[in-house]
């Protein structure tokens, strides 16, 4: 799934049948779908803006939904794909910087036990396994 991001595409044909996987298999094989995003990404990063846009539209409707901790890694996946197509002047940019915003502010694009690491030395009773007391 990585390579097929790292051939070079003019045509971009190969998107439509990754965005084709990944639609088919997102339920049963999140791991390999995980890295469809950022194939597409790498494949249209240099694409015309209209290009870009359509796909960052796509994702950021996706984002802006509850999160689905089955999917954890496909929306990781997402938000790194919308950095890197995403430039300052794109008329999609202000849309993508809200949305990721947001779910930083939510931890809804940590990993789990960074979350969990965080939420623990917040709490008075599990700060002696920090300090080894």
């Amino acid at each position: 799934m990585i390579s097929l991001g790292l051939i070079p595409d003019s045509d971009r044909k190969v998107v439509q049948v990754l965005e084709k996987y990944f639609e088919e298999n997102r339920k049963r094989e999140e791991i390999i779908c995980a890295h469809v995003p950022n194939a597409i990404a790498r494949i249209l990063k240099d694409a015309p803006v209209d290009e870009r846009k359509t796909y960052c539209d796509k994702l950021v409707v996706e984002l802006a939904e509850k999160a689905k901790s089955s999917e954890a890694n496909i929306r990781r996946s997402m938000a790194q794909a919308l950095g890197m197509l995403t430039r300052a002047e794109d008329p999609q940019a202000k849309k993508v910087f809200e949305v990721l915003q947001e779910k930083i502010e939510e931890g809804a694009l940590e990993e789990h036990p960074t979350r969990l690491f965080r939420n623990d030395c917040s709490r008075p009773d599990l700060r002696h396994r920090r300090s080894g007391q």
